[in-house]
């Protein structure tokens, strides 16, 4: 029969985590079944271009306005739009909130109900969810099973431990960078700070408080430095100054 025309639209295929959510999701489908076009809203690169073998058509929208964008997306008369993200970037947060097609979902590459009328599902994984997550979201759920599409991810760009990881010396380089002694036992947290739960600052304050000479890595970034005092502030509520001693960013 006739295959369903899909369209994904994101800012974000291209080196970025979406992307990682999203690249062996589009090796994996049956494409006897689909008729798959990308939009793809940021700058170009590599990873990108990647995803041509996958797409029917790759459909840059970069440089032009709202209503082109819309137009555009509307001129390939797809049966379904998938938003790989919908709250990070205002393009596709704006566009969502038009009717491109007759079933329009969100993807969990922002992990929150878009809130939005027009989107009729949100695509999520059970190992995300808990008992009550419909309750959450003004989109119907499809749940599947798992936690996430990533690990597809390494079937189409190997993984690969960089070079300074694989042997004693680069380690100790690492940890000397860090400031953490080699006796010292490291977790880390590897989220962006902002988007830390309050729940970490106590799973922070029980690790080092149950193991003397752990110290625990957390991940900041300039462009959040603002927005990572503010989380800092508050964990300073729940952590002693001892314990911050033994945390590196």
């Amino acid at each position: 029969g006739k295959k369903i025309r899909i369209g994904f639209v994101s800012y974000y295929f291209r080196e970025h985590s979406v992307i990682k959510m999203t690249l062996g999701m589009f090796k994996a489908l049956d494409y006897s079944k689909f008729e798959v076009v990308i939009f793809h809203i940021g700058h170009v690169d590599a990873k990108t271009k990647m995803l041509e073998q996958y797409a029917g058509k790759l459909v840059t929208l970069g440089g032009i306005n709202f209503r082109a964008m819309q137009q555009k997306i509307a001129d390939e008369k797809l049966d379904v739009v998938v938003y790989a993200e919908i709250g990070m970037d205002p393009h596709s947060y704006a566009l969502a909130h038009g009717r491109l097609a007759p079933m329009q979902l969100a993807m969990h590459g922002h992990a929150s109900t878009s809130g939005i009328d027009s989107i009729d599902y949100y695509v999520t994984y059970d190992f995300f969810s808990e008992p009550d997550a419909q309750s959450h979201y003004s989109e119907k759920l499809i749940e599947l099973e798992g936690l996430t599409p990533l690990t597809l991810y390494y079937d189409v760009v190997p993984f690969q431990l960089p070079q300074h990881m694989r042997d004693k010396k680069g380690v100790k380089e690492w940890r000397r960078r860090f400031g953490i002694p080699t006796d010292k036992t490291v977790y880390a947290c590897t989220q962006t700070l902002f988007k830390v739960s309050h729940e970490l600052d106590y799973v922070v304050q029980q690790i080092l408080d149950g193991d003397e000479r752990g110290v625990v890595l957390l991940k900041e970034l300039p462009m959040t430095d603002q927005v990572g005092k503010l989380v800092i502030a508050r964990m300073r509520k729940t952590l002693t100054q001892d314990h911050f001693r033994r945390i590196v960013f």
